[in-house]
């Protein structure tokens, strides 16, 4: 089963481990995450402080891009883009 994912800026950084271990519960539970191609910052840590409507643009185009792809699901581990989804 193909899912989609938005791994995040900090979840290449400083959050690595964190996204280690999401990939390595997807491939226990037999989920082939594939990342949503060509995503952007989500503007968690300045955007929503700078510009609302630029707070709410971000995470919306990355859900417009997840949903371009005609997965069944996606997924986010990052908290301002499950929000989005709401």
């Amino acid at each position: 089963m193909k899912t989609g994912i938005y791994p995040g800026c900090s979840l290449n950084g400083s959050a690595r481990d964190y996204n280690e271990s999401v990939f390595a519960l997807a491939e226990l539970f037999g989920i082939r995450l594939e990342q949503v191609s060509d995503w952007n910052c989500c503007g968690a840590t300045a955007a929503h402080n700078l510009n609302k409507d630029l707070s709410l643009a971000l995470p919306a185009r990355i859900l417009s891009l997840a949903n371009k792809t005609g997965w069944m699901r996606s997924l986010s581990h990052v908290p301002l883009v499950i929000t989005g989804l709401l």
